[in-house]
């Protein structure tokens, strides 16, 4: 990707009027060949981990001024991050600034109405959880945390695989468990009677969807009444709560959270995040949930209010974009 020859090849053919890499995209190669034209780069949503600020440190000075000066503007994920690119670059290379992640400003999910009528009458009147993004373990935890709870069966819950080629796996493990469970993938069109429970709740321990799917989260996230976000439950970085904000859902999560961890915390502010680390805090925390609606309301409300927060951000991204395009090239 960073070969000479196929950036030269691209910006002959399409010219662009500014070069925008985000998060931790640092390409050396084409951010130089880019600057020699007179183009602007900007990083937006920068980030740096304190690995590749080690790794930064050991490149000589006259290399990283080479790379850096290169770049018209680094607009950071957050101060933690603006910190990092400083260390490594000099006052009069770049300009750094802090404007937050743009991915927490991405719109809200397309919802598929079929597939989430089809979810919809799977649940019935259960409450619906949902594990989005999860990895190895995660499901594991979810469902101690489900089975200890004394009315496990009036839940519907849909696990949904970051990696939807475990679906089988996931499905094998709850075989194990001795937990009825179906892989979403299996039905093309509609979901068969035979895996929409009867009306009556009775003992019947809860049924699992696993929803080993592509496009459509939109669809889950719409027909979840509690989402529990994975990958913040292991040492994975956690994954973008604001998916659900854009739909008016707040999360439980794990603080395993470090890749996102401006994001989070701009969502934990306004209240659109319960913190639960083990399988105990997790039943307890959806036992809340499902018995206290107004509390509910405020985790869905803080989330709502948290995503709105980053919309008006992105608003000011973009108009530094435009400020950098419409720079004369020599400052550029």
């Amino acid at each position: 990707l960073d070969s000479p020859h196929v950036i030269g090849r691209f910006l002959n053919r399409w010219r662009p009027d500014i070069l925008i890499s985000l998060e931790s995209d640092i390409w050396p190669t084409m951010i130089c060949k880019t600057h020699q034209r007179g183009i602007p780069v900007m990083l937006a949503s920068a980030q740096m981990s304190e690995g590749s600020l080690r790794r930064w440190q050991r490149i000589s000075t006259s290399a990283r001024k080479i790379i850096f000066s290169a770049i018209t503007r680094i607009e950071a994920g957050d101060d933690e991050q603006a910190s990092r690119f400083r260390q490594i670059t000099e006052p009069d290379w770049t300009d750094i600034g802090v404007s937050g992640s743009l991915k927490a400003t991405a719109p809200a999910l397309n919802i598929d109405k079929n597939m989430h009528d089809q979810l919809d009458q799977i649940a019935l009147d259960r409450t619906v959880v949902l594990l989005a993004s999860s990895h190895p373990g995660e499901e594991e935890i979810v469902m101690d945390a489900v089975e200890a709870m004394q009315q496990s069966e009036a839940i519907s819950l849909i696990l949904t695989p970051r990696h939807i080629d475990r679906g089988k796996s996931i499905h094998a493990m709850l075989a194990q468990r001795g937990i009825a469970s179906f892989l979403l993938s299996q039905y093309a069109g509609d979901i068969p009677p035979s895996h929409i429970p009867d009306k009556g709740l009775g003992n019947k321990p809860v049924q699992v969807c696993i929803a080993d799917v592509m496009g459509q989260m939109g669809s889950l996230f719409s027909v979840a009444d509690i989402i529990i976000m994975g990958g913040g439950f292991m040492p994975l970085g956690g994954h973008n709560p604001m998916e659900p904000a854009a739909m008016g859902k707040g999360v439980i999560s794990g603080r395993k959270i470090n890749k996102n961890a401006s994001i989070y915390k701009r969502l934990d502010e306004f209240g659109g995040v319960i913190w639960a680390d083990t399988a105990n805090e997790l039943t307890n925390a959806m036992i809340m949930l499902m018995t206290a609606p107004t509390r509910l309301k405020h985790l869905n409300s803080g989330a709502t209010s948290a995503y709105q927060s980053f919309t008006r951000q992105g608003d000011a991204v973009a108009e530094l974009v435009l400020d950098v395009i419409a720079m004369p090239k020599e400052k550029a």
